[in-house]
């Protein structure tokens, strides 16, 4: 599903997948973990352009354009990144002078780290996109200001125009990646489940 948003959404010509492990050896991680390189380095990751296991240290090193995780390990990681990102602008302060062409660089070199910055909450991305609904939901940043929820309203706005769930969905389509349809409702993408236009905004 990754993949897919990279490829439709985000303009990425086969983007590369990758597990983030405590090692780059297929024989690293959980089981789990290494059940599921197996998978997609054989006939389950037909279609992916899976470029194997990172490490943490890889995360902002743009060697995958997407990495998989469970949802505790990506948390773990993503507030990891922000409070050394943070720890970092406490220890070097900007001066307003330049403050802008600063923050230009660090996100043409780093589009992840400069994004979680404390000093860029309520400046940057505003929220995560949640796939694989039918509706268009946009995860807030827990600590955002009354700045950083209107940006995450902006992205929840910018998603509905652009019309993300559909062509997310039409790129799994087109790697026969849909569930197949089901009578018990739910909001998983499914074959036959159009895409609706409402979008959500959900601070946590």
């Amino acid at each position: 599903m990754g993949s897919a948003f990279a490829a439709a959404v985000m303009g990425i010509s086969a983007p590369r997948v990758a597990l983030l492990s405590n090692g780059e050896e297929p024989t690293k991680g959980t089981p789990e973990l290494q059940a599921v390189h197996e998978q997609l380095a054989g006939s389950g990751g037909h279609g992916l352009n899976f470029v194997g296991n990172i490490e943490g240290t890889q995360v902002t090193e743009s060697v995958a354009d997407v990495v998989v995780m469970d949802g505790f390990t990506g948390n773990i990681t993503l507030k990891l990144i922000e409070g050394v990102v943070g720890a970092h602008d406490a220890c070097h302060p900007r001066r307003s002078d330049d403050h802008h062409e600063v923050q230009a660089r660090r996100l043409a070199a780093a589009p992840g780290r400069a994004a979680t910055a404390r000093g860029d909450r309520s400046r940057g991305p505003g929220g995560a996109y949640m796939l694989g609904l039918r509706q268009l939901g946009v995860v807030a940043h827990g600590r955002f200001t009354r700045r950083g929820f209107a940006r995450a309203i902006e992205v929840a706005a910018r998603g509905v125009q652009e019309d993300v769930i559909a062509r997310t969905r039409t790129a799994l389509d087109a790697a026969g990646a849909l569930r197949p349809p089901r009578t018990g409702g739910g909001d998983e993408l499914e074959a036959d489940a159009p895409s609706e236009p409402p979008a959500t905004v959900s601070n946590r």
